[in-house]
């Protein structure tokens, strides 16, 4: 039998050093710069009430990129319009929406 273990954990997004993205702020020029390659990342919606009620995971070549698609959909992209209406309608109710990035060590 073949083992694999990997070391990963999620970190934050951050707009600016020390600072948590959240939706539906826009894209800055440190994310830009940061979060320019390929990435595993996964959105969350948390309350102080009811803690993290929500996840969506997903993959992309450029996070910053993918990020802006959210934030500003085409009309023909059905999970981002779908997932930008979940997330305002939760910022609306007085929940935060943060996005996480994977990292792990290097493996083969």
């Amino acid at each position: 039998m073949n083992l694999l273990d990997v070391n990963y954990r999620w970190t934050n997004v951050e707009f600016s050093p020390g600072c948590h993205y959240r939706f539906p702020d826009a894209i800055s020029s440190y994310m830009k710069e940061h979060y320019r390659g390929p990435s595993v990342y996964r959105w969350f919606v948390w309350t102080p009430t009811q803690g993290i009620s929500a996840f969506y995971v997903g993959e992309t070549e450029n996070l910053a990129r993918r990020i802006q698609h959210y934030l500003k959909p085409g009309p023909k992209q059905a999970t981002n319009l779908r997932l930008k209406k979940y997330f305002e309608e939760a910022c609306q109710r007085g929940a935060r929406v943060e996005v996480e990035s994977l990292e792990f060590e290097p493996f083969r």
